[in-house]
């Protein structure tokens, strides 16, 4: 990967409602049930836990383009291989018949958990650390995740990030 390449990732809070890691692992395990057309792997290193996960599902449009090979194929082939085709599904069709038409996506979620401040405990004087959990996502892992997350997350974050009073920070968090 070259400097000037970028990752296309995203970073979310999880929900306080999930207490534990594991809770939150066997979720996702739920959700990223085992398929005959998915590959996954848990993932646990440099203190991270996860899963890389890929699968291949069949395009929206793939029966009109089915439609239009297997025209092609007749001007080009014989009555007896085009019936042959016809009559197959696209898993169905050998390799060297016709290539497989399908979409392949690589996804991947993982976890961090952190000790941090507790600030609602903080704002009465009291110092109390509290463990956060993070997801860090790319592909279609935010699908996985998104009923775990903390909604306004970035929104929430943003006025610690900028001192600013400005009316569009105001009616940026108000939005639901």
């Amino acid at each position: 990967m070259t400097s000037e390449q970028k990752i296309n990732t995203s970073i979310y809070k999880i929900d306080d409602s999930i207490k534990t890691e594991h809770e939150l692992l066997e979720k996702i395990k739920e959700k990223i049930k085992p398929k005959p057309s998915l590959q996954c792997i848990e993932l646990n290193k440099y203190n991270f836990k996860g899963f890389l996960f890929s699968y291949k599902t069949s395009p929206d449009w793939i029966n009109l383009i089915m439609d239009l090979l297997i025209d092609d194929f007749s001007k080009n082939e014989s009555d007896e291989n085009i019936n042959k085709n016809e009559s197959k599904s696209n898993e169905e069709i050998d390799d060297n018949e016709t290539f497989e038409l399908y979409n392949s996506n690589i996804s991947y979620i993982l976890i961090k958990t952190l000790l941090v401040e507790d600030t609602d405990k903080k704002a009465k004087g009291i110092t109390l650390l509290k463990m956060n959990m993070y997801a860090i996502t790319g592909g279609r892992g935010y699908l996985i995740i998104s009923e775990f997350i903390e909604k306004n997350f970035g929104l929430n974050l943003v006025p610690r990030l900028i001192k600013t009073e400005e009316k569009l920070l105001e009616k940026l968090l108000k939005t639901d």
